[in-house]
């Protein structure tokens, strides 16, 4: 809690614990911390706990990481990421996420998830070249998306040169994102993505969220495949 200016690499944060007990019971977890480098690095949770949960923090970077969220019949929250508050300004690039998904409907299942972050500096979160893959082994699997913004206060996305893989669950988008309401800032730059679905997830952007939505959108060259085959 409370750092700042770390760089983390080369390390592997594996969880196998059956106790639940906060958000902050995860396998890596930052409080009040700003610009954090996480770096080369394993995170491998066995689903009762989120990959990573990041409260209260700016500027955080995961580069280059694979991290990994088991199936399981917990009904804890699991996303991969997790970011509650903070004012925003976080990168991801060339990352390898995977979500496997709960046997529990209780869970939102997200890859990376933030909410309720952002402010007046309307920061900007870079997401480039990453393998996004949400494939739960069970039906009852619940979840937005595999990049779900929600209730922003003010941030500008640059979305670009990933790969989106959705399966099994209908609710769950490519890419969710919408503001707290229709008095804050939330921008989407979407440009040179693949989304792959199977025909069961068959939005790969909802931008429409709680009626508030978002105030400015740019959508280029992007690749959108339907395919009950993947």
């Amino acid at each position: 809690d409370g750092c700042h200016n770390i760089k983390l690499t080369n390390l592997i944060f594996n969880t196998t614990t059956t106790t639940y007990y906060d958000m902050s019971n995860t396998c890596l977890s930052l409080i009040a911390c700003s610009n954090i480098i996480i770096d080369n690095c394993q995170i491998i949770s066995n689903g009762s706990v989120c990959g990573s949960w990041i409260s209260t923090s700016d500027s955080t970077t995961f580069n280059n990481c694979a991290i990994t969220i088991n199936a399981s019949s917990y009904a804890n929250n699991q996303d991969v990421i997790d970011i509650d508050q903070g004012n925003g300004g976080n990168i991801f690039t060339n990352n390898k996420f995977y979500q496997y998904g709960s046997s529990s409907a209780t869970p939102h299942s997200d890859i990376i998830q933030l909410i309720n972050t952002g402010g007046a500096y309307n920061l900007q979160t870079e997401v480039a070249n990453n393998f996004f893959y949400y494939y739960p082994t069970s039906d009852n699997s619940m979840g937005a998306a595999c990049l779900f913004v929600s209730q922003t206060y003010g941030e500008r996305f640059l979305v670009y040169n990933n790969i989106f893989v959705t399966h099994r669950t209908a609710s769950y988008a490519g890419i969710n994102a919408w503001r707290y309401d229709n008095t804050k800032h939330l921008s989407m730059s979407i440009y040179n993505n693949t989304f792959v679905a199977d025909g069961i997830t068959p939005t790969p952007i909802d931008l429409g969220g709680n009626g508030a939505g978002i105030d400015t959108v740019i959508i280029k060259n992007n690749i959108i495949v339907s395919d009950s085959t993947t």
